[in-house]
């Protein structure tokens, strides 16, 4: 990036007191989230999985979502206590793609997301829904078209199974992870690819870790799936899931988040 572009960048700060800055265009904090000067607060209460039992809120800053945005980097602190059981996983922030975005399992051609799972032992992979509806057949017989045109790296990395979600760096040899018992510094950046392009990119750090996945085709022309929107907006998605009881946490489990900056790269 040259020189005149970092000066293009823009950079917008989420109010950790309050949601009043965040433009939520869906989704209600709940009875399972508190903000103070320090931070926000997500419970989630014993036997509970899904959206309902933790946040999910779509958010579109126009600082930053104005018009096509095409590459955009989230960063955040989360603190996990000692105590925090991840049982088989969950959800973190990320951002949606489109007007609406999309998940649980549910593909379509003109929405998808890019958001972050929590893994047993911290473990932290991406999750993502390309722009199709035939995101189901990945790895079937009748092959959707998109996920043939994805690039080697992405192909040969990709984990995907049921139907759900596509996850990236899930079967690392040094996966990234999230640390118990203190600030886990995120920072997730998503580049969308060039029209009929496999040169999408995701990069993910988690403190000074990182992971970078290239050739990615999110959508074959990303502006015109989109409907010129591109990347629709931040994400706060936690919850515990999975799709069945067996993702639910035997206790009441807590996580806290401070610090959301958005960066709008182009």
């Amino acid at each position: 990036m040259s020189i005149k572009d970092l000066f293009k960048k823009k950079i917008f700060k989420l109010d950790n007191k309050s949601f009043k800055n965040w433009d939520i265009q869906h989704g209600d904090p709940g009875q399972n989230v508190s903000q103070t000067d320090a931070g926000i607060t997500v419970k989630f209460k014993k036997g509970g999985i899904a959206a309902s039992s933790g946040i999910n809120l779509k958010c579109v800053p126009k600082d930053v979502f104005q018009g096509y945005t095409r590459d955009v980097v989230v960063k955040y602190n989360c603190y996990v206590p000692q105590s925090f059981d991840w049982v088989k996983g969950g959800k973190l922030p990320g951002v949606f793609l489109g007007k609406n975005g999309t998940g649980g399992r549910e593909w379509k051609d003109s929405d998808g997301s890019v958001r972050l799972m929590f893994r047993p032992d911290g473990i932290v992979t991406v999750y993502l829904y390309l722009l199709t509806d035939g995101g189901a057949r990945y790895n079937g017989s009748d092959n959707c078209s998109l996920m043939e045109r994805q690039g080697s790296e992405f192909r040969k990395a990709s984990h995907h199974s049921n139907g759900a979600g596509i996850y990236l760096f899930r079967k690392e040899k040094q996966p990234l992870r999230l640390e118990n018992g203190r600030d886990n510094k995120v920072s997730l950046r998503i580049r969308l690819n060039d029209k009929n392009k496999a040169n999408g990119k995701i990069v993910l750090k988690i403190g000074n870790q990182k992971k970078v996945m290239n050739g990615i085709m999110f959508a074959a022309d990303p502006e015109s799936s989109t409907k010129g929107v591109g990347i629709g907006g931040f994400q706060f998605a936690s919850w515990f899931g999975g799709g069945d009881a067996s993702y639910a946490p035997n206790t009441d489990q807590t996580l806290f988040f401070k610090d959301f900056v958005l960066i709008k790269r182009s």
